[in-house]
């Protein structure tokens, strides 16, 4: 997969769905990957990934939108996976 498109009403619904207790980096992870309709598994350009991911965090960053942490801690995951850390 090298386009990523940000299914933005899902994002909406998911997030207004989670609980506090509910909140972890897996689910944050796995709910951006939903959101763009990657499969577990499925082979990704991580590039292109990574770069949707810090645009859209800083689009919704300028928007004061709750959405950009999301975005940001998908970014850290994905750092210390490829940094060893």
């Amino acid at each position: 997969m090298n386009e990523f498109i940000l299914d933005v009403q899902r994002l909406k619904n998911e997030t207004n769905n989670l609980k506090t207790e509910d909140v972890g980096i897996i689910k944050i992870y796995n709910l951006i990957c939903s959101c763009y309709n990657i499969t577990f598994g499925e082979k990704i350009n991580m590039n292109n990934f990574i770069s949707e991911l810090a645009k859209q965090s800083l689009f919704f960053e300028k928007m004061e939108s709750k959405f950009y942490p999301y975005f940001d801690v998908v970014l850290t995951i994905l750092y210390e996976t490829n940094s060893g850390g």
